[in-house]
């Protein structure tokens, strides 16, 4: 199955698909339904950054077969054009690429270190901990 966003519902396309997760006694006084709830958004979250990934990557096997379809047509008139085209799409997807990916680099980084966080208050305190 491809994870494409431009499939019908787009970058939402997976908004159906959640992270859930019932715990027993005694994990329950630290995993509280409210943190849960926050996982689950942090995970929404993730999978459609993924999808948006992706979505790149499927686009950049389209540009490469597309520039073979431009070379084969390297005696038109119209070839420079293309071609001027072609290279401001593959710069502008690429941009787009280096901003998704340190946009999920910076996220999981900035929710790991908030995870420690959380779980080294929680083990100094002895409470739970409702959210961020």
């Amino acid at each position: 199955m491809s994870l494409s966003a431009s499939s019908a519902g787009g970058i939402q396309s997976f908004s159906y698909l959640g992270l859930g997760y019932r715990v027993d006694w005694p994990v329950n006084i630290i995993l509280t339904s409210g943190a849960l709830e926050i996982y689950a958004e942090i995970f929404s979250f993730l999978m459609q950054v993924k999808l948006a990934l992706s979505s790149l990557a499927e686009a950049w096997c389209s540009l490469k077969e597309h520039m073979h379809t431009i070379n084969q047509n390297g005696g038109s008139g119209s070839y420079k054009s293309e071609v001027l085209h072609f290279n401001i799409f593959m710069k502008l997807r690429q941009q787009v690429n280096h901003f998704v990916t340190t946009l999920q680099q910076c996220a999981v980084t900035a929710i790991s270190c908030m995870l420690v966080q959380v779980s080294t208050l929680t083990k100094e305190s002895g409470q739970r901990y409702d959210g961020f």
